[in-house]
């Protein structure tokens, strides 16, 4: 379809609504589809896959948002609204340093709600009114997401990854497993280290386990 251009909607109506009043709570939530560059103060430079925090829904086409601490007008139709429901929220095991736009980077302890479990090895979750993916193995779920967690169908994919990660790295290179024992891995996707001993190291990566050569990743922590 038609892109929005950034001609604004009336100077002064636009500017004024966004200086005269904290914006409302969120209302929704987006991802955006294609990036949009800034033209003007009251306006929000996003990338593709960024998420969107959405606070007004304006006429012309524009909605304003929040998104990385910085909030800001964006044409609607560059983005793609969410349906999202909290399914319970969650604590943070470890520290977690975002590797993409789509991630979150979060410290340990740190709480947050949980917004969607589609992807059973990368959740999608809110805290301070910001949006991103960060791994299951890196969150302790609570309350009833806990009993859901620990069913039969996903405690063998998370209790071994939470309970015996010795360190983090990233692959420095793309490596293709061999036999079923080892773990494929792509340059630049971290993996939650289990063993770092001897020419071979064993960890998880985006819900996968095996083995690895050391030599082909960098530790983080």
């Amino acid at each position: 379809g038609k892109l929005a251009s950034s001609s604004s909607p009336g100077t002064s109506t636009r500017r004024s609504a966004f200086e005269s009043a904290r914006a409302p709570g969120p209302i929704g939530h987006a991802k955006m589809l294609y990036a949009f560059s800034a033209k003007r103060d009251d306006e929000l430079s996003l990338a593709r896959n960024d998420y969107v925090t959405i606070l007004r829904k304006k006429d012309h086409g524009w909605w304003q948002g929040e998104c990385r601490g910085k909030r800001g007008f964006f044409p609607e139709n560059l983005a793609e609204e969410l349906a999202l429901q909290e399914k319970g929220t969650a604590v943070m095991l470890f520290n977690y340093n975002a590797q993409r736009r789509d991630e979150l980077s979060l410290k340990q302890g740190t709480a947050v709600k949980v917004l969607s479990t589609d992807k059973p090895a990368w959740w999608l979750v809110e805290s301070e009114s910001r949006l991103g993916l960060v791994p299951a193995s890196y969150l302790k779920p609570e309350g009833a997401l806990a009993a859901a967690a620990a069913s039969p169908a996903r405690a063998p994919a998370r209790a071994p990854v939470a309970a015996a990660v010795v360190c983090r790295c990233r692959a420095l290179y793309d490596y293709t497993a061999q036999y079923d024992n080892e773990l494929s891995i792509k340059k630049g996707q971290v993996v939650n280290v289990s063993k770092n001993t001897g020419n071979w190291w064993e960890g998880e990566c985006e819900g996968r386990a095996g083995s690895f050569p050391h030599n082909y990743v960098e530790v983080l922590d």
